[in-house]
């Protein structure tokens, strides 16, 4: 939940999410004491207190109760290795994270040290292969839609990419990089309806962006022209030109 600042009468109410807002929140009323010459009474908000609190750290220690540590909004927090559950900062104490074994988790309350430890480092070793995996994933959409585009820029039929491209580019990683490369190159999809779906995926986008841009022209105001073209095929095709004024082009 973001922060929340509600006033009333005399009364302001604030609702955190994040005990980092606490600053952002001092700097705030600074300011607007300064623009209105209001003071607002400090003794009430007490923000030098607040921020003067203790934030409790992790120990290795912890793990014996199942928990190891996670940063979340720049505060550490513990946290389970059994339901990867993350607890409140203040729950950073043996008696409470024992509170939740033995009351999530009775099946495990005897296991020892080195249960938990193997846990976490199956978690860790998860997270990893997760990260890497999407990665790797981010990179093969990348490629594809970049030779998606070179494709429709030079104007060559869709099935280029499955019978010439990429038959040259395997045999050119297998080459110079090995089979290992070339096994990484082979996932990236160049078949003739992915080809002609990519390419129809990025018209869409353009045209969105242009029409996002036409509605948020200065003042509203923009012009367009129409003309009809035939294509290759001798279909006709209707073309618009957009006339605009942007924050960022003419």
């Amino acid at each position: 939940m973001p922060t929340r600042v509600f006033a009333f009468a005399d009364n302001i109410i604030v609702f955190m999410s994040c005990f980092q807002d606490i600053e952002m929140i001092a700097e705030v009323f600074t300011c607007y004491e300064m623009m209105t010459g209001v003071k607002i009474n400090s003794s009430m908000l007490n923000l030098e207190r607040i921020m003067s609190i203790k934030k409790r750290k992790y120990d290795h220690s912890y793990i014996e109760y199942g928990f190891t540590s996670i940063v979340i909004n720049g505060e550490e927090r513990p946290r389970c290795v059994i339901c990867n559950k993350a607890l409140t900062n203040d729950s950073m104490k043996p008696a409470k994270m024992k509170q939740h074994l033995q009351n999530v988790h009775p099946q495990h309350k005897d296991k020892n040290k080195n249960f938990f430890e193997c846990h976490a480092n199956a978690v860790k070793k998860m997270r990893l292969v997760s990260t890497d995996f999407k990665e790797n994933k981010n990179k093969v959409t990348e490629a594809f839609y970049f030779v998606a585009l070179e494709i429709a820029k030079q104007k060559k039929p869709h099935t280029i990419g499955e019978n010439l491209i990429k038959p040259c580019s395997l045999k050119m990683v297998e080459i110079v990089l090995g089979d290992e490369m070339k096994k990484k190159i082979a996932a990236v999809p160049l078949s003739n309806s992915t080809v002609q779906r990519r390419i129809s995926d990025m018209a869409t986008d353009i045209k969105d962006q242009v029409v996002q841009e036409m509605k948020s022209s200065a003042f509203g105001l923009f012009s367009i022209q129409l003309d009809e073209s035939t294509d290759v095929a001798s279909c006709s095709q209707l073309m618009v030109f957009a006339r605009l004024c942007s924050c960022r082009f003419i």
